[in-house]
């Protein structure tokens, strides 16, 4: 990718918008988790912080054997199912999820807010009572004026009442009645179940509408993901710089099949919520969801994601810059203005840039992960990384210095077997020479070079990437 066509990609999704005071790039994620007995259903729910609402959310159950009964936001600490039809000129002030736990030990329930200080919010509430024997769904549309809709959920209150459909709606269809790929932002949100609990059963529906004001864009991702039989996993990821929102799930007609995760997938390992201590965590550019069905055949559908670019978000890139000095023979690099100065300058004498630079993330924003850095001082020599466990190991090993936990930020790969990065991010390769220093670079070349010379490729994927970074030169 050219410089050109990577400016143009960051224009577009980073516009600066200060006149609308947006605040919706300021999202974050906050999780909460209960233990579910053998065989027990239970809910449980996750509040945002005082001065902020609940744009978006999901929840992530730990066993194939549990089955969510519902998901969605709650209004003035009230669960969805709780909540009477109707519209409130109100946002969310947190997430919940219900789940019937059907296996033979204790298993989680996660459930995932995102939360940022939006106003101007609106829930709309709608429900359906679902026979006997049946299929029934709800549809819920109608945002006030100068307001879409970014997320939603919905809620059965039986563990036979199985929740198979929870999906934005693009014009009003069920997302599997739509083509595969990117669509407008949804007209309303989809709840559905089949009941099979013997009498009969209430479905709900609720829809988050936001001021338009606070997208620079937007737009659905749909594609047909869910083939069964047995547990189907996957992700739908927005690209680099859009949020998250909201994911949902919609069958192809009434079956047996049931919802049991869909929720934000972290940057770094562990990638599900249920796998992380419950608190405070970024925003996300990806969803990750699972569904099972016990059906003998296929029983297909589809998955959508809600995908957003906050307007009056600040130009988080950076350009970090190589160095060399040729006295011991070692390489540094830094997107720090006063170290590019000093280094210019002389300050630190030996060190000449080699020409060689890369595009990062200046703060842990967006799905990105923060970079550390050490500094041994006895060979003058430096390690980044941006693995937690990595930065963790490292200050343990003899005369290396913590400098910083945050010198920018990058992405861990999305195939952590394979080291791709998904475009436009390429991979920035890690070159050990052996003893204690390392080369850093997004070029194939200079790789190949290195390892000429007795470097190792270190990192993920059999080429040895470090993260994903922006393309330099």
């Amino acid at each position: 990718m050219s410089l050109k066509t990577w400016f143009a990609f960051v224009a577009a999704m980073l516009v600066l918008a200060p006149a609308t005071h947006a605040q919706l790039y300021r999202a974050f994620t906050v999780t909460s988790s209960v233990e579910l007995a053998s065989l027990q259903s239970g809910f449980w729910d996750v509040a945002c912080p005082s001065g902020t609402h609940a744009v978006g959310g999901g929840a992530s159950t730990s066993s194939s054997s549990m089955a969510l009964l519902a998901h969605g936001p709650r209004v003035d600490r009230t669960p969805l199912w709780q909540i009477p039809d109707g519209v409130y000129l109100q946002g969310p002030d947190g997430w919940l999820a219900a789940a019937a736990n059907a296996s033979g030990q204790p298993a989680t329930l996660t459930v995932v807010a995102i939360c940022a200080p939006v106003q101007g919010m609106a829930t709309l509430v709608d429900s359906t009572q679902i026979p006997n024997g049946a299929w029934g769904g709800v549809y819920v549309s109608g945002c006030p004026s100068g307001t879409v809709v970014i997320s939603g959920g919905a809620a059965t209150l039986h563990p036979l009442a199985v929740l198979d459909t929870s999906s934005p709606a693009i014009g009003g269809q069920f997302i599997n009645l739509v083509t595969d790929g990117q669509h407008v932002l949804p007209s309303g949100w989809h709840g559905g179940a089949f009941n099979d609990s013997g009498v009969q059963q209430l479905v709900k529906a609720a829809a988050i509408c936001i001021p338009a004001s606070e997208l620079a864009s937007g737009f659905t991702l749909v594609g047909t993901a869910i083939q069964g039989p047995g547990v189907r996993l996957g992700t739908h990821s927005c690209g680099i710089g859009n949020l998250a929102l909201g994911a949902g799930i919609s069958e192809d007609g009434p079956s047996i099949g049931q919802i049991q995760s869909f929720a934000p997938r972290f940057p770094s390992l562990p990638r599900f919520a249920n796998g992380r201590p419950d608190g405070t965590y970024e925003s996300f550019d990806t969803f990750l969801y699972s569904w099972y069905s016990p059906s003998t055949g296929p029983v297909p559908g589809s998955f959508a994601t809600v995908c957003v670019s906050p307007a009056g978000a600040p130009n988080y890139l950076v350009t970090a810059i190589e160095y060399f000095n040729a006295r011991f023979g070692h390489y540094f690099v830094t997107p720090l203005q006063s170290e590019i100065a000093a280094l210019d300058q002389g300050v630190f004498q030996g060190w000449v840039r080699t020409g060689q630079s890369f595009r990062a993330f200046s703060d842990t924003t967006l799905s990105s992960a923060p970079v550390c850095r050490y500094f041994r001082e006895d060979v003058t020599s430096h390690f980044y990384s941006a693995s937690v466990a990595e930065c963790a190991a490292v200050r343990n090993f003899s005369g290396w210095i913590f400098e910083t936990g945050r010198l920018f930020s990058g992405l861990i790969p999305d195939d952590l077997a394979t080291g791709a990065c998904e475009a436009p991010l390429v991979p920035l390769y890690r070159l050990w020479n052996g003893r204690v220093n390392h080369r850093y670079t997004t070029s194939l070349e200079i790789r190949a070079q290195m390892i000429a010379q007795g470097y190792v490729p270190e990192g993920y994927g059999p080429l040895g990437v470090a993260m994903c970074v922006g393309p330099g030169n």
